[in-house]
Formats: C-alpha cells, sequence, structure tokens
C-alpha cells in the first residue's frame, strides 16, 4: 500500500501488509488515515517485488517474474513515479486505491459508467474493484480480476500517466507489459 501526502515536500508511507490480511482492514485504515492526513493518492494491492511468497529465488528472477503477474503493480509502476500524482496523474489502477478531488474530478465519469465501489471520504473517494457481499470485501477470483483491472484502467486512462521502461525488461517485454491491462 502507497500513501501519498504532498505538501512542501513530497512524503509518502509505505505500509507492507501480510497477504492474508482483509481488504476491508486496508479500506479502513486509509479511511483513518486521511481523518489524519491530506492524501493525495493511495494505492493498495499486490507488490511482488517485496513479497517472498510472490517470487522465491534470486532477484533477477524476481524482476521476470512480474511479467507472469499481469494484475500486479509493482516497485516500478509506484513507487519510483509517485511525484506524478499530484501534476498529471497515477501510475496504474489497483485494487484499492483513493484519488484525491483534483483526481477523481478528472475519472469520475468514467469510472461510475463501470460500476465500481466509490466511497467519498473527506477530500477524495476510496476506489475498489472488489466483491462486496454482506458487509465484507471479496476478491474475485484471477481472471475476473484481470477483467476488473482492464476496465478500470480504461476509465482511469484520463488520469494514467506512463512509466519509463525498467532497465531489466527488453522492448518486446516492456510492450506486452505496458498492455497488461488492455
Amino acid at each position: 500500500m502507497n500513501l501519498w501526502n504532498p505538501c512542501r515536500s513530497a512524503s509518502c508511507i509505505l505500509v507492507d501488509c501480510m497477504m492474508d490480511i482483509d481488504w476491508k482492514a486496508i479500506i479502513n485504515f486509509i479511511q483513518t488515515i486521511n481523518k489524519m492526513l491530506h492524501l493525495q493518492y493511495v494505492s493498495a494491492g499486490y507488490n511482488v517485488v517485496w513479497n517472498d511468497f510472490w517470487y522465491p529465488g534470486s532477484a533477477a528472477y524476481s524482476l521476470k517474474f512480474l511479467q507472469t503477474l499481469k494484475y500486479a503493480n509493482s516497485k516500478w509502476t509506484e513507487w519510483f513515479y509517485l511525484g506524478f500524482a499530484v501534476n498529471k496523474g497515477i501510475c496504474g489502477p489497483n485494487i484499492i486505491q483513493f484519488l484525491s478531488d483534483r483526481l477523481w474530478e478528472r475519472a469520475e465519469q468514467t469510472v461510475r459508467q463501470c460500476n465500481f465501489s466509490c466511497t467519498p471520504l473527506n477530500g477524495g473517494v476510496v476506489l475498489d474493484i472488489l466483491d462486496h457481499k454482506d458487509g465484507k470485501l471479496f476478491e474475485p477470483e484471477k481472471d475476473e480480476l484481470l477483467d476488473r483491472l482492464s476496465k478500470l484502467y480504461r476509465a482511469l486512462y484520463p488520469i494514467i500517466v506512463p512509466t519509463e521502461k525498467p532497465m531489466f525488461l527488453k522492448e518486446n517485454e516492456w510492450i506486452a507489459w505496458q498492455r497488461r491491462f488492455e
């Protein structure tokens, strides 16, 4: 999860959670932090680069493994390009995100057409692609999750800013990776 709070100097809060954490706990955390800070952007989902369960072996292997997890964001799609959040947009969709009023204003119309869960908070909106049943949040199956992330990518396209190619990817791999949500 990445919380970014711009002020005179950019600040970022990185929170690593266990993989079995309840999605509702993450949303509650975002709501609590938003009461204390003026959040601009929050991205919550899997970050495979730092997760031992998702990348066994060497660092080089883990970087290549990112290509097979189309629905997961990574260190390169979120952590290195946070300056975009205030100035231009975001780097990619995720399972849960908080968008400031400024970002939400540019994406609201297209996102609402997709019928995703949007919870207004002071200064923005929590947006998620989870299944909401009986007050609980469930992650959809992998194919459904990828389909929802693809729809979300298209809905958020007005505020998505492309990132630079990481040095470990070949050009054809980079092109395929950029199209992971199409």
